[in-house]
């Protein structure tokens, strides 16, 4: 993550040994209604419990430490790091005028 902390003034990621005293836990494999790839946001992350993640991804494919910068994977766990941040889309601003639904890409 230290793309992000070199980008974004304020943003330290701590790597701590104790999963209890991560507020952000990865999962590779965790079923869930959110579906394979999620992140809570923000500071939802801080009420889940400790033994559940707080981002998946699933169906990010890998061999370890060997994403590039310009793949689509790469992409995929910047957005989600990002929800981690408390960053939503731009369809779930609350002051949006249009009909809510999902993004469609």
């Amino acid at each position: 993550m230290k793309h992000i902390e070199e980008q974004v003034p304020g943003v330290k990621f701590n790597l701590v040994d104790n999963d209890s005293d991560a507020v952000i836990r990865i999962a590779f494999n965790h079923e869930h209604l959110y579906g394979t790839t999620w992140s809570r946001v923000g500071r939802e992350a801080e009420r889940v419990s400790f033994n559940e993640p707080t981002m998946n991804f699933s169906d990010v494919k890998h061999e370890y430490g060997n994403i590039q910068n310009d793949s689509k994977e790469y992409s995929v766990i910047m957005h989600e790091f990002f929800h981690a941040l408390g960053m939503l889309h731009e369809y779930q601003h609350p002051e949006r005028k249009f009909a809510t639904g999902m993004c469609i890409f």
